[in-house]
């Protein structure tokens, strides 16, 4: 089995109880939480699809608990789900760069890749090599969502996303066989999945000027009369 979503929430855990660790139930994202959550998804979706189908057992979602007040880790095993309460200066946080936010994020999936992975005897490697190819790429996500599609004329057609700290970019690119490569801004969101996910779909030709893009609750077609130049 391997991990259908990882994520970085806020935990204000106090108190925190000796012997046995139980669930965290009195988990309630708040503002702050879900800030940093949206702030963080792009990483984590990264991460995500730099690990493909990497085994982590029966643990599907992974949750990092970024607590204040947080001494040491602790470790919630729900079989499917894992939550970990990991020490995180939030404050520091929201007072820093861009920069070094991205360098805090880092140092906490670092945390809690080593923790979790000696643990449960995941592949540590394989979540490091990722955080050091993020790090290559300069934070910058970008890839192509689904199928390429193709009309009569042979020209390419697929969904390309650009994700960072703020937003959601989900463009169609067309490459045609012979001429200039075209591109299409079809919707700007928030980075993260349960925003962005809604707007992708299936993207076919319906012939050799219009694409028609099929997402859950709707289908959008789109003129190549409204498409740009663009260099890739």
């Amino acid at each position: 089995m391997s991990l259908n979503d990882i994520r970085i929430y806020l935990y204000r855990k106090r108190n925190i109880p000796s012997g046995p660790i139980t669930p965290p139930k009195e988990f309630k994202p708040d503002l702050e939480s879900r800030m940093l959550y949206r702030e963080t998804a792009y990483i984590c979706d990264h991460i995500l699809r730099l690990i493909g189908k990497t085994n982590t057992g029966t643990c599907r979602l992974f949750n990092i608990m970024a607590g204040e007040g947080i001494s040491e880790i602790r470790i919630h095993d729900l079989k499917n789900i894992i939550h970990i309460d990991v020490p995180f200066d939030f404050p520091v946080y929201m007072k820093s760069t861009l920069e070094q936010k991205q360098t805090m994020v880092m140092e906490l999936l670092e945390l809690s890749f080593d923790f979790i992975c000696k643990e449960k005897q995941w592949d540590l490697a394989v979540f490091s090599e990722a955080l050091k190819t993020i790090r290559q790429e300069n934070f910058q996500h970008k890839f192509m969502f689904g199928k390429k599609t193709k009309n009569t004329k042979r020209d390419q057609a697929y969904l390309w996303l650009e994700q960072d700290i703020n937003n959601m970019m989900i463009y169609i690119r067309v490459e045609p066989k012979s001429d200039q490569k075209k591109v299409l801004l079809v919707q700007k969101t928030y980075p993260s999945a349960f925003d962005y996910v809604r707007f992708l779909g299936k993207l076919k030709w319906i012939d050799d000027q219009h694409l028609e893009l099929s997402t859950h609750s709707e289908k959008t077609i789109y003129s190549m009369s409204d498409f740009q130049d663009y260099l890739i």
